[in-house]
């Protein structure tokens, strides 16, 4: 490299770098799951070394790509980890509001829940089965079985699929 070129090396570039492609790459996501027809939860907690309680949000949403008649001609189903979240208060109406809060801070419409999932350990699966009723109260639709949320995917019937 000839004396006197940029290289960008310094921490403060770097960071700032990586930074901003963050940035750029969650805007990608969220404008993807805003824009698909509809998408599922996924949480659980787990505690980090300092002892603290985290929730982990995932999001996942069907990318579909149509024909210039409207016609589903490609489903891609993604998963997108939103992220930790310190679980300050632990019971079920809790973990529904932050994350209901951080669903309406990402503008992501809740309205497009179909779908639930926790982990299913004894200790926590109590908690979780009363989270699923107050998002089903959110969204009666945010149980629907996987056949039938594929049949919403391709528009086939859910016994073509399950064939």
């Amino acid at each position: 490299m000839p004396k006197g070129s940029t290289r960008y090396l310094s921490a403060t570039i770097q960071n700032e770098m990586i930074e901003s492609l963050g940035t750029k790459l969650a805007t990608h996501l969220l404008e993807q799951i805003r824009a698909s027809p509809f998408f599922a939860i996924i949480m659980d907690t787990t505690q980090d070394i300092s002892k603290v309680d985290q929730l982990s949000i995932f999001v996942r949403y069907a990318v579909i790509t149509r024909s210039e008649n409207g016609q589903p001609i490609y489903i891609e189903v993604k998963e997108v980890f939103l992220g930790f979240y310190a679980a300050i208060k632990h019971g079920a109406v809790d973990l529904v509001n932050q994350m209901t809060t951080l669903f309406i801070d990402k503008n992501i419409d809740l309205k497009k829940n179909v779908g639930q999932g926790y982990d299913g350990a004894s200790v926590i699966s109590g908690v979780y089965n009363v989270v699923q009723k107050h998002i089903k109260d959110i969204q009666p639709n945010a149980d629907i079985k996987r056949w039938v949320l594929l049949s919403k995917f391709t528009g086939e019937s859910d016994t073509i699929l399950k064939n």
